[in-house]
């Protein structure tokens, strides 16, 4: 994405929730109407404008580590493209950033999480900076992977 959308704050990039951000559409999920997210740092997304219970939520690889599952959790409406515990990438700066393109009826919400990287636990960091995205179809309502 480059500079392009609009970079959404976070507290710091391990473990923290954005604000409530913009979709920029109605986007159906879970048999609801959303037109915002908040993001996590830990790679995904809780649809509409209220938080998840917890910032340090992920898949964790420890066992009985006491982390929260988002998965697990009361929480609903997680779209997750890439969950564990990250943090600032390695190398650049860590970003996230939120723009929606196309024209009404046919718009695409794309959020990115640029320059991150796995935290190191039981298994050493295997990704030192890494960015990837995930994109909101509108009319659709498609969830898709993206990079």
């Amino acid at each position: 994405m480059a500079a392009t959308g609009t970079a959404i704050a976070t507290a710091n990039t391990d473990d923290a929730n954005s604000s409530a951000q913009a979709i920029g559409f109605t986007f159906s999920y879970n048999g609801q109407n959303f037109t915002q997210f908040v993001l996590n740092t830990n790679g995904f997304i809780k649809l509409g404008s209220t938080a998840p219970t917890a910032a340090a939520m992920f898949l964790d690889e420890t066992a009985n580590s006491g982390v929260t599952d988002p998965f697990q959790s009361a929480d609903a409406n997680i779209i997750a493209p890439f969950n564990i515990d990250l943090q600032a990438g390695a190398a650049g700066s860590t970003e996230y950033r939120v723009a929606t393109t196309g024209t009404a009826g046919a718009r695409v919400c794309t959020i990115q999480w640029k320059n991150v990287q796995d935290k190191p636990g039981t298994n050493p960091t295997q990704y030192t900076n890494m960015s990837f995205q995930v994109r909101l179809f509108e009319g659709t309502n498609v969830v898709e992977p993206g990079v």
